[in-house]
């Protein structure tokens, strides 16, 4: 890797997930308490990561969310 190259990170914090939705931070942690984006600790630093924010502007947990209730 090249010393001016960017790397495209792969989890974000809650401020940066809140930027990229164009949405506050309060509607990302309620999203987080619904269970419609995964939370994770790295240290004291609290991350989302990027894939599951694709999953969920895709759908994906909410599509799961239901399966799970149906079963």
């Amino acid at each position: 890797m090249r010393q001016n190259e960017e790397v495209e990170p792969l989890a974000l914090s809650i401020l940066d997930t809140a930027r990229s939705l164009s949405i506050g931070k309060t509607s990302v942690y309620n999203l987080i308490k619904k269970g419609k984006l995964p939370l994770f600790k790295i240290g004291a630093r609290s991350v989302i990561r990027r894939e599951d924010i694709d999953t969920f502007l895709a759908g994906g947990y909410e599509a799961e969310r239901k399966e799970k209730r149906a079963a």
